[in-house]
């Protein structure tokens, strides 16, 4: 149950007013809150596009949530209304998320986050993507059964925002096994499996190709390929958004090129990320430099080359 302190629920921005974003940082809430009943008690100030509690290594939660927006409007609300409040028996603050601040984040992002691209000839990698934040090796490992995998890395970035896994394995067979795990639930969390085909998806019309920035290891390099291609990548967007939202977003930095968003052909929604040519390099060069790490409709968007 939510309560009021006091006769009043004004909030004091301060520093925040240049700050409000359309994501918010929920913290000291109860134990056994759920992501669930989180979202529900969310929902009636707006649009929620994502929910995530937080965990520790070892499974345990760290009291704190993620929750994002359709609007910075919304967002604002909601942080009106619930900030120095009581959630059970826990006084909660609600906060904005800021963005991070592009040079620091860049320079762990492409050693940290930047998946290596595998080989067009022999695609026997694929990318697991909204994992539970606690998720171990081990239990995908499980998930997976009974595919046996040659390798898994399990990644986390900056804001602990978004967790993925790169899977590895040695049969072609054992590739088509997994694409079925897309859209399958795993620790409460729907996820998507992209296979290199998906990422490096084509149009019969305009092929194109992406750049996972295979050998890229500082940022000199990646505003190099940028420079080369004047072609991002973008992760993590809200599936309510729709493809003129992403256009409007990346137009404000000069002409498109192309752009695309991948449909799921069973869901007829986008699979979550697209591909921004600009016609300018130099354009796309300012777009990597402000939206990479930025708040979309409530989720922390991932640009790479």
């Amino acid at each position: 149950m939510i309560q009021a302190i006091g006769d009043s629920k004004q909030v004091d921005v301060g520093n925040c007013e240049n700050a409000q974003t359309s994501r918010l940082i929920i913290k000291n809430l109860p134990s056994k809150i759920t992501s669930d009943r989180l979202k529900q008690i969310f929902i009636g100030h707006g649009l929620v596009t994502d929910c995530q509690l937080k965990f520790n290594s070892s499974g345990k939660f760290r009291n704190f949530a993620f929750i994002g927006f359709r609007t910075v409007d919304e967002a604002q609300n909601a942080r009106q209304y619930f900030n120095n409040t009581y959630l059970d028996s826990s006084k909660i603050q609600v906060e904005f998320c800021r963005k991070l601040e592009h040079n620091q984040q860049a320079k762990k992002k492409i050693k940290e986050n930047v998946e290596k691209a595998p080989s067009n000839k022999d695609c026997l990698q694929l990318i697991f993507e909204n994992l539970p934040r606690n998720v171990k090796k081990k239990t995908l490992k499980n998930f997976i059964a009974p595919v046996k995998p040659l390798k898994i890395e399990v990644k986390i970035d900056d804001n602990e925002s978004i967790t993925t896994a790169i899977v590895k394995v040695t049969k072609k067979s054992d590739v088509k096994v997994l694409e079925k795990l897309d859209g399958k639930f795993f620790g409460g969390q729907k996820i998507n499996v992209k296979t290199c085909e998906n990422l490096m998806a084509t149009d019969d019309n305009n092929p194109s190709t992406i750049s996972y920035s295979k050998d890229v290891t500082n940022i000199k390099e990646q505003t190099d390929l940028i420079s080369e291609t004047g072609r991002l990548f973008v992760r993590n967007i809200p599936y309510v958004c729709t493809l003129d939202d992403v256009r409007k977003a990346f137009e404000n930095f000069g002409p498109l090129a192309d752009l695309k968003m991948p449909l799921d052909p069973s869901t007829k929604k986008h699979k979550g990320y697209a591909m921004v040519s600009f016609v300018l390099p130099e354009n796309a060069l300012k777009a990597f430099a402000e939206m990479d790490g930025t708040v979309f409709n409530g989720r922390m968007l991932h640009v790479v080359p």
